[in-house]
């Protein structure tokens, strides 16, 4: 069997720390800067990443106990965001290994029972009951769980605009965050928007999605980087401790945030970090709701359903097919443009299917 945390390359903690703090001090475990990376190579950055990989599970896995703080592994972030500047386009704005997956429908739980005002393992009993049934999988079992029981409350929404190379690698750029109370008559109550500086080298290579988000060097010149934004973190951790939090594909955010937020993977083991995602609630209601056509529409067997037909749930899809948007409008691909949408979105789901107290 093999040994704890190998899977990193550091099967040694001891030598795992001793690396890591090669490049930082102990007690503050925060980088500086000041390296020469003139001569970095591919195998530093992945070895760097390696490391930051190892005291990130291992910080989750040991819920932070006895462990080094997630102050390390954002440190070994901010190193390997300065080596790839190094390094060529295709390395620097790829995205690493063991960057990519969504968020578990059961991390989403305490979001829910927040939500419902009922007790978690109420919930997890009936998602596991409703799991164990024949011809049944997470997405229809989340489902019943959601249409079991109204909501109520504020929640915050946020959307991140980033660059690519992923939360190890990029940057994010633009940001917004919005909160609003899952009630009939309920409008936004506080709404954000910043964008962030970049490193110089993008107002020669071009920012990334420039034709998607129209983002362009103008808009974060002068602007401070989003870790040197002190201000800005404690307004968004503040705001995203508050209330469970929403995210469209929630696992992109939480990734980027447990990198570039202080404080952020603090909370989340605290039990402070309460996350849903939207594009679940748009998947699973869509997929525990009736078929309204049968085979007897079509000429056939008028005692059987037709399969309901594929649907993307992306957000501008989601909005469209919800009129939220119409067929003339779409999704900004901006923070807190596409945070509104989403949290009008979700409001318009839970009141087609009557989940509004």
């Amino acid at each position: 069997m093999a040994k704890p945390y190998v899977f990193a390359g550091y099967g040694n903690y001891k030598l795992a720390l001793a690396a890591a703090y090669a490049h930082f001090d102990k007690d503050e475990q925060a980088y500086a800067g000041g390296e020469d990376f003139s001569s970095v190579t591919v195998d530093d950055v992945l070895a760097n990443e390696r490391l930051l990989t190892f005291f990130k599970t291992r910080y989750f896995d040991k819920q932070g106990k006895g462990v080094p703080s997630p102050s390390l592994f954002r440190a070994l972030a901010d190193r390997n965001r300065a080596m790839v500047e190094w390094l060529p386009a295709p390395v620097r704005l790829g995205l690493p290994d063991g960057q990519r997956g969504g968020l578990a429908v059961e991390s989403q739980f305490p979001a829910v029972a927040v939500l419902q005002d009922r007790p978690l393992d109420e919930i997890e009993h009936q998602f596991a009951e409703a799991l164990a049934r024949p011809d049944m999988n997470k997405t229809k079992a989340f489902g019943e769980v959601l249409r079991s029981c109204p909501v109520r409350g504020i929640v915050t929404g946020v959307d991140l605009e980033t660059t690519w190379g992923g939360p190890a690698r990029g940057y994010i750029i633009n940001a917004g965050w919005e909160q609003m109370e899952m009630a009939y008559g309920a409008s936004a109550q506080i709404a954000h928007s910043w964008y962030a500086g970049l490193p110089q080298w993008y107002a020669i290579t071009g920012i990334p999605f420039a034709q998607v988000h129209h983002i362009d060097w103008s808009d974060l010149e002068g602007q401070p980087p989003f870790r040197e934004n002190k201000q800005v973190q404690e307004e968004l951790l503040t705001a995203l401790t508050a209330h469970p939090y929403m995210a469209h594909n929630a696992a992109f955010e939480d990734s980027w945030l447990t990198l570039h937020l202080d404080g952020y993977a603090e909370a989340k083991v605290a039990g402070k970090i309460k996350i849903i995602d939207s594009m679940y609630i748009a998947s699973a209601l869509y997929a525990t709701s009736e078929v309204e056509e049968t085979k007897e529409s079509q000429g056939g067997d008028p005692s059987k359903k037709v399969r309901k037909p594929r649907v993307s749930h992306s957000l501008d899809a989601w909005a469209h097919r919800l009129g939220v948007l119409t067929d003339d409008e779409s999704e900004k691909h901006l923070g807190l443009d596409d945070t509104d949408l989403m949290l009008r979105c979700a409001f318009a789901e839970f009141a087609r299917n009557n989940l509004l107290k």
